[in-house]
């Protein structure tokens, strides 16, 4: 069984893959395209634990490797203490305690819903975004005028 841990970024991932007994096979740091991660985990056979730590975009990495038969696991990045409070802090090393951690089974998880759950909670938080943006906006025409006359006038 080998333990992968993923430092997934916008561009690039920094991939760790241990054996059980804590050894490193293999690291790379990746551009996150599907062809090159899949090429990665090809070489390591299917018998390998996966852990991304959760960031704004971890869906797709998600999806890619559950559907090619990949146990993924995603972290809790505020419940995963030793890696928030870590006085050395880089992708290399990120990568190779999120993968120590899930071998060590003290890593702790995030419910990941599924695919239809997911877009919609998307398509809800950008409609919140929206609507607070235009709140913010209608509350900035309205203060113009307070601004420049001093007095209250009625916008709208």
């Amino acid at each position: 069984m080998y333990y992968t841990g993923i430092d997934l970024h916008k561009k690039t991932s920094f991939i760790t893959t241990i054996d059980e007994s804590g050894k490193v096979i293999a690291k790379r740091n990746l551009p996150n395209n599907q062809e090159d991660i899949l090429d990665y985990f090809a070489a390591h056979g299917q018998n390998s634990r996966v852990v991304i730590e959760s960031t704004a975009s971890w869906y797709w990495l998600y999806d890619l490797l559950t559907a090619h038969g990949l146990d993924v696991v995603v972290s809790n990045p505020c419940k995963t203490k030793a890696l928030a409070s870590a006085k050395i802090k880089n992708d290399k090393l990120d990568s190779h305690m999120l993968a120590q951690f899930l071998r060590s089974n003290l890593l702790n998880t995030v419910h990941v819903c599924s695919v239809q759950t997911r877009k919609l909670k998307e398509l809800l938080r950008h409609r919140q975004k929206l609507v607070r943006d235009a709140t913010r906006m209608k509350n900035r025409i309205h203060i113009l005028p307070r601004k420049n006359s001093g007095s209250v006038c009625q916008v709208m």
